[in-house]
C-alpha cells in the first residue's frame, strides 16, 4: 500500500481505501478526491513547464529560477518534482486515464494541439 504522508491522507480521507486491500478506489467520492489531488501535483508541473519553453519571459528571472530549482536542481527536483510525478502517477493508477488526461491536457494548455479541425486553412501553393 501507499506510504509515508501520501498514505496517511488517503487512508484517513479515503475510507476505501485500506493499506492492505491494494489498488481498487470503490467510491466515486474517492474519485473526485484523487482527481483533486492531481490538481495540486499539476499545477506546478504544468508551470514549470511553461517558464521552461519561454512562455514567462516578461515575469523576468525569478520565475524562471523557480522553474530551474523545481526542474532540474538536485535536491530540489527529487524532492519536489518527483513527488508530484509519484502522486500523479498513483493517482492515475487508481482513477484512470479516463479521469485524469483531460485534466492533464487543460493543465498544459493542449486542447488547440489535439482539436481535430484546424485552426486556419494550410498555404496555398
Amino acid at each position: 500500500g501507499p506510504e509515508g504522508l501520501l498514505g496517511s491522507l488517503l487512508a484517513a480521507a479515503l475510507p476505501a481505501v485500506e493499506a492492505e486491500a491494494g489498488p481498487a478506489v470503490q467510491s466515486v467520492a474517492g474519485r473526485m478526491l484523487l482527481a483533486g489531488l492531481a490538481e495540486y501535483a499539476l499545477l506546478p508541473l504544468a508551470l514549470c513547464a511553461q517558464v521552461l519553453v519561454g512562455m514567462w519571459r516578461r515575469n523576468g528571472n525569478a520565475v524562471l529560477s523557480q522553474a530551474t530549482n523545481y526542474a532540474k536542481v538536485m535536491p530540489w527536483s527529487m524532492r519536489l518534482r518527483d513527488r508530484d510525478a509519484l502522486l500523479l502517477q498513483y493517482v492515475g493508477a487508481h482513477v484512470g486515464a479516463s479521469a485524469l488526461l483531460p485534466r492533464i491536457v487543460h493543465r498544459f494548455g493542449l486542447y488547440p494541439w489535439l482539436s481535430v479541425a484546424p485552426s486556419a486553412s494550410p498555404p496555398s501553393g
